[in-house]
């Protein structure tokens, strides 16, 4: 009959207690690595993601803007148009509608629609929309 002798928890090779743990640990750095220089690269082999549509401010239609006219009390203006996005401090007489429209990423030229009253009664309009101006007198 065999006996075995067991001498300990003793190696007799001078290899690594882990060999899979180290083996893991560098394909990770390897793939960190990997990743970080093809970012730094762009991202020009990528498709290109969708890119939402981004509306701000106060969307006017051109048959709301033709609708003022000079001499409107505010109420029917607010009424027309809604509340103005700026409110000036300084300019209490003066309500300005913004509008932008643009993709994620864009910066288009914002449309502006300022209006001015005068003893509660609009006097002036100044109108980027259209490019129009009108006055009282008009």
């Amino acid at each position: 009959m065999r006996q075995s002798i067991h001498l300990g928890s003793r190696r007799a090779t001078t290899a690594s207690p882990h060999p899979g743990r180290l083996a893991r640990c560098a394909r990770s750095c390897l793939l960190a690595l990997c990743a970080a220089a093809l970012s730094a690269c762009g991202t020009w082999w990528l498709p290109e993601a969708h890119r939402i549509e981004v509306q701000q401010g106060n969307i006017l239609s051109a048959e709301q803007v033709e609708a003022l006219k000079p001499g409107m009390s505010e109420e029917q203006v607010r009424f027309l148009l809604g509340t103005p996005v700026l409110h000036h401090a300084f300019h209490p007489n003066r309500w300005d509608y913004v509008y932008t429209e643009a993709l994620a990423g864009e910066y288009p030229p914002a449309r502006r629609l300022t209006l001015y009253f005068a003893d509660g009664r609009l006097t002036r309009i100044t109108d980027s929309y259209g490019g129009g101006h009108a006055t009282a007198g008009q």
